[in-house]
């Protein structure tokens, strides 16, 4: 990003930001596959943690633990803080 503009450094950020919050849709796909679930949407993700209290997942080398309304996403490269919005919404920026 050597000569680049504020602009394009924003723009930047906000795409890594968007994209690393992507990522964590796969706790769906990754649980469904590790306990053999059939969970299909963001609401049957709730409902099966609030039912279980499991609040930690390991997916494709990525650590993620739930918190509050929101998820630590971690490995030994990166680390992500997000909140999810409520029900409806995969997550939030909380900057």
């Amino acid at each position: 990003m050597g000569d680049d503009t504020v602009e394009d450094k924003i723009n930047f950020i906000i795409d890594e930001y968007i994209a690393n919050v992507n990522d964590i849709r796969i706790l769906l796909e990754g649980g469904n596959e590790q306990k053999n679930l059939k969970l299909k949407t963001k609401w049957d993700f709730f409902e099966y943690i609030s039912k279980t209290h499991i609040m930690e997942f390991y997916v494709n080398g990525i650590n993620y633990k739930l918190h509050g309304r929101g998820c630590f996403a971690f490995s030994s490269e990166k680390f992500l803080n997000c909140n999810f919005g409520y029900r409806s919404r995969w997550c939030g920026v909380d900057p």
